[in-house]
């Protein structure tokens, strides 16, 4: 009885395993999905967004072309130019190399009061948008910063513009004790890495200690706690925001600094909840 059961057991797991094998072979029992197509991105995307990456659910062309005064990327129908302002280059040279008229230009030069063409920095970022069909500029966009821009656009009537890229704000608290033969921006950038130190340090010593301390006579021993704001575009880091409170010990005397009056029992505790970690 027991070896009738084990062998009918045996039959069933053969017929199961055939059965899926049969499956897998069978192209109509795989469910195929229909692939997802990502579309490009208008010009307004770029100017607001810069050129695709994946994180945005683009890819960069793959026929990206080297330019004299930067980098090509080709779309649908217009094609991005990305490059530098390097010496001895001027925002109306530039335009004309992309067939923008001198009537055009002059219209744009009304505009200074929102952004004068002529008031620009060597090593800063511009972006031009050109038409496939004309290989006119659409737009020109200069970089001030990494969070302001201005835009040229030539699409319609001309109009200059001012924008801001969106920040992403994190909050941080730091402390730290000076070291014998460092200094404040040695400590802070220990901590922060070199780039996010210096706007740190010159808002302490010039804005919220400049009348109190002698950062030049600060010593081994003296110590501080600060809690301010990062300020991001994407993953990038662009500068330090807003500080909100900060506590330093010269020679045994400890001064705070508080951005906001009504803030200051909270802020107090969130520096010495860091001062006991």
């Amino acid at each position: 009885m027991k070896k009738n059961l084990f062998t009918t057991i045996v039959l069933i797991l053969i017929f199961l395993g055939s059965c899926l094998k049969s499956d897998k072979n069978n192209p109509k029992s795989i469910i195929e999905k229909d692939p997802v197509v990502t579309p490009l991105p208008t010009i307004d995307e770029i100017i607001k967004n810069g050129i695709p990456v994946n994180s945005l659910g683009y890819i960069i062309p793959d026929d990206s072309l080297k330019y004299v005064n930067g980098i090509s990327y080709d779309f649908d129908s217009f094609y991005v130019i990305k490059g530098e302002i390097k010496e001895g280059d001027a925002i109306t040279n530039i335009l004309k190399e992309y067939h923008v008229s001198s009537r055009d230009i002059y219209e744009l030069k009304k505009l200074k009061n929102i952004f004068d063409i002529g008031n620009i920095q060597i090593e800063k970022k511009y972006t031009i948008i050109c038409s496939k069909d004309s290989n006119k500029a659409k737009c020109f966009v200069y970089h001030k910063s990494k969070i302001e821009y201005f835009v040229c656009d030539f699409r319609d009537t001309i109009s200059v513009r001012k924008e801001e890229k969106e920040k992403t704000i994190k909050t941080n608290i730091i402390s730290g004790t000076i070291q014998q033969g460092g200094g404040l921006w040695y400590s802070i950038s220990k901590q922060l890495g070199e780039a996010k130190a210096p706007p740190l340090v010159d808002i302490l010593a010039n804005n919220i200690y400049g009348w109190s301390i002698d950062f030049f006579q600060i010593q081994p021993n003296d110590s501080f706690i600060v809690y301010f704001e990062e300020e991001y575009v994407g993953k990038e880091y662009v500068g330090i925001g807003k500080v909100f409170a900060a506590s330093f010990t010269h020679k045994g005397k400890t001064i705070n600094a508080f951005r906001f009056q009504e803030n200051e029992r909270v802020l107090l505790i969130i520096l010495m909840k860091k001062e006991i970690i």
